[in-house]
């Protein structure tokens, strides 16, 4: 879904999304939502930036898959949070209810059978 190229002979490095292939993986319906689109192309993205940003030799990094993944998490929870924390007082609520409902669904299975 997106790629890291190291710049080569003096060239700058480039990092490419391919959006079709991001909007394939969810669905294009899924895609027209601003909020989960972000989220979306925020994780491949910052992913790429880390294996980009894990080629400086001054810092440290755990130097596999794990270390890029742990950035990239990082990365996009902040970049979340600063675009859609103004939702966090709406959202919480509304992830407990659907948390709430789906215990008392489990609970009443149960007891039904």
């Amino acid at each position: 879904m997106g790629y890291y190229s190291p710049g080569r002979n003096g060239e700058p490095a480039q990092i490419t999304l391919l959006v079709d292939n991001i909007e394939k993986s969810w669905g294009r319906p899924w895609f027209r939502i601003g909020i989960v689109r972000d989220a979306m192309v925020s994780e491949i993205l910052f992913h790429e930036i880390d294996l980009h940003v894990r080629r400086i030799p001054k810092l440290e990094y755990e130097g596999n898959e794990n270390g890029s993944q742990s950035w990239s998490n990082k990365l996009s929870r902040r970049f979340m949070r600063d675009r859609y924390g103004h939702l966090l007082p709406i959202a919480a609520p509304i992830f407990l209810t659907i948390g709430v409902g789906k215990e008392f669904g489990r609970i009443y299975r149960r007891t039904r059978n």
